[in-house]
């Protein structure tokens, strides 16, 4: 049984071949293969929406769809209401295409590869780009809203005031916090009446001197912290200038945009 889309040619002088159009492909196809399974192991026969499926491709057997419900030559045409199967010769199996519908958009080893590249030089980027893109190894920039990208700019400095305020907030209250202990230590300390000058005024000044050693710790430690911070910012601020179309970023690049 000859496919409807097919069509017997016996005189031609020239064969040409081209890649076929997601439509005329979608025209061609019998249906959608969804299931990476070819036979059952168990019954060894094709797997319902698999790459042998039955239902997409034709019967296995002549005149006999999957569940065996039509059998014989009598039921020819006759599409199986139980299992889908249309009740025909096997032969059609040879010429009926399935097609499958990708989660993500794929390149052709044709424009992919090949010397001189097209995809290089349509796009006007180097060969090693777009590999790098072809095997989601990095994000190319199709579409740049400059609108956005001034608003992202102007939120970014908002974000690095804020972070740094906090961070100058948050040193202020632990310093304030070892004042008060410091303070409290040496009223303590000043009460103890039994202790001498001498001796009082050498606790006093060791107490000074580590609490003075505690404050300038803390102090370089929150400058450590704002001076990571703003690298973090800096880092955001050069990957949203250099923004171009047809740009390539890497995959942490774009999650931090996001």
């Amino acid at each position: 049984m000859k496919s409807k889309h097919y069509k017997q040619a016996t005189d031609f002088d020239a064969i040409k071949l081209m890649l076929a159009s997601p439509d005329q492909i979608l025209d061609w196809s019998y249906g959608e293969v969804t299931k990476a399974e070819t036979i059952n192991y168990r019954t060894f026969k094709a797997e319902p929406d698999g790459l042998f499926c039955e239902k997409i491709f034709g019967p296995t057997k002549n005149f006999e769809c999957y569940c065996g419900k039509y059998k014989k030559v009598r039921f020819k045409g006759i599409i199986c209401d139980k299992c889908g199967v249309e009740v025909t010769t096997k032969d059609v199996r040879r010429e009926r295409m399935a097609h499958i519908n990708l989660a993500v958009p794929v390149s052709h080893v044709w424009f992919a590869y090949g010397v001189p590249n097209k995809l290089s030089i349509i796009l006007d980027m180097p060969h090693k780009k777009i590999l790098a893109v072809i095997y989601y190894s990095r994000y190319m920039v199709t579409e740049i809203e400059e609108d956005k990208r001034k608003e992202m700019s102007k939120k970014l400095v908002e974000l690095r005031e804020e972070s740094i305020a906090q961070l100058d907030a948050q040193m202020k209250e632990e310093i304030d916090e070892l004042e008060a202990e410091y303070e409290e230590k040496v009223k303590e300390l000043k009460s103890n009446k039994d202790m001498k000058k001498g001796k009082l005024d050498f606790a006093l000044s060791t107490m000074e001197h580590e609490h003075n050693q505690e404050i300038a710790k803390l102090r370089h430690g929150y400058a450590t912290m704002e001076a990571e911070e703003d690298a973090i910012f800096d880092n955001f601020a050069e990957i949203i200038n250099k923004l171009q179309l047809g740009s390539v970023i890497t995959e942490d690049e774009y999650l931090d945009l996001r």
